[in-house]
């Protein structure tokens, strides 16, 4: 999958912005979350497209060698630990 330099600017757009909603969605959580629900585990590890900024979270060493990001389609090999 190619993209031009107007695709790559709209793909980091939008990762941005979706960075966002999961921000606000986290302190609304924060917020209202009871007890119960603080003693859920966090994620291990954190993985970062390096391309979209899209994030990964889990054990990315278990998905398959043709794993792709599901925002810009770039492989897994892109991804850095957060």
């Amino acid at each position: 999958m190619g993209l031009d330099e107007k695709g790559v600017a709209q793909v980091r757009e939008f990762a941005l912005q979706e960075k966002h909603h999961g921000e606000v969605t986290q302190a609304i959580i924060d917020k209202y979350a009871t007890e119960d629900d603080k003693t859920v585990s966090e994620p291990k590890k954190v993985y970062v497209c390096s391309v979209c900024g899209f994030e990964y979270e889990g054990e990315l060493d278990n998905e398959p060698d043709d794993y792709i990001c599901p925002i810009c389609g770039c492989k897994k090999g892109v991804f850095n630990l957060k």
